[in-house]
């Protein structure tokens, strides 16, 4: 049962409305949900309905209650239009995790809550549905530092960049044994000479 975490003041500016506790705990049930705890502005919303992923984040929540309490109904419509990027996939990849998908999202400006809302979003998917990264990982980019088209390729264990939280260079191989994550899903790379990585180019 996922539990949300996120900002009582955003939530009622997505959905439009305050709301007392009492209130807010009756209009979580129009999504399954249950008020987990309240500590000034942060709010814990427990969500009973696994299935229902778009639900994991404070914006999916919002736009469910608005249409329960009447404000908003319909599913949102977002235009989907082919990319100008081009997206590669090494052959080379095939037998140790040899599919990708790419998405850009525009027009949308990212502040410090709708970071952590995706954030979250994306470490629940990956632990609940991607079997804990087992089978789906998700990586987030800030889309104005990537340059040209992207690349999903087989890298050399030598390759070194400065992995996120760090300031210094490491390599694939220095990052799995010091960096906090990737300690924590390094064993599904184990046995391979090579190790799948997405980049710019």
């Amino acid at each position: 049962m996922p539990t949300i975490e996120c900002s009582k003041k955003d939530f009622e500016l997505l959905v439009g409305k305050k709301f007392s506790k009492e209130e807010l705990e009756d209009v979580l049930l129009g999504v399954k949900g249950e008020l987990d705890g309240i500590n000034e502005d942060e709010l814990k919303i427990d969500i009973k309905e696994t299935n229902r992923p778009d639900l994991w984040s404070v914006e999916g929540i919002a736009r469910e209650i608005k249409a329960f309490i009447g404000k908003e109904k319909g599913i949102p419509e977002y235009k989907v239009l082919k990319g100008k990027r081009k997206a590669k996939i090494d052959s080379n990849l095939k037998d140790i995790r040899p599919k990708a998908a790419y998405a850009e999202i525009r027009g949308i400006e990212i502040t410090e809550e709708i970071l952590l809302q995706i954030i979250q979003l994306q470490e629940k998917i990956c632990q609940s549905f991607g079997k804990k990264r087992e089978q789906v990982a998700i990586g987030v980019f800030d889309l104005d530092k990537v340059k040209g088209n992207v690349k999903y390729f087989a890298a050399e264990p030598s390759m070194e960049f400065i992995p996120l939280g760090f300031s210094e260079s490491m390599s694939l191989r220095e990052i799995l044994i010091k960096h906090p994550k990737g300690k924590e899903y390094g064993k599904l790379i184990e046995g391979f000479e090579k190790f799948p990585l997405l980049a710019d180019e």
